[in-house]
């Protein structure tokens, strides 16, 4: 496995990871209310999508080099 694909492996299973925990806080936040919940689904979320753009850039960047 080259270290390419190992990287964009591991950014894809961070983003499923914070998406299941945001996703997690907001039904907590649909059931019990509090804005606490609320606060806390918004960073693993953000998170999540700060994570698709890196893996976005580290692809365009190495999409031309054959050895990564």
């Amino acid at each position: 496995m080259s270290l390419k694909t190992l990287h964009i492996f591991l950014v894809v299973a961070s983003v499923a990871a914070c998406s299941a925990y945001g996703m997690w806080c907001v039904v907590s936040f649909l059931r019990e209310g509090g804005a606490s919940w609320l606060l806390t689904a918004l960073l693993p979320l953000g998170g999540g999508f700060a994570l698709i753009f890196q893996g976005v850039v580290f692809y365009k960047e190495t999409e031309e080099e054959p050895w990564l």
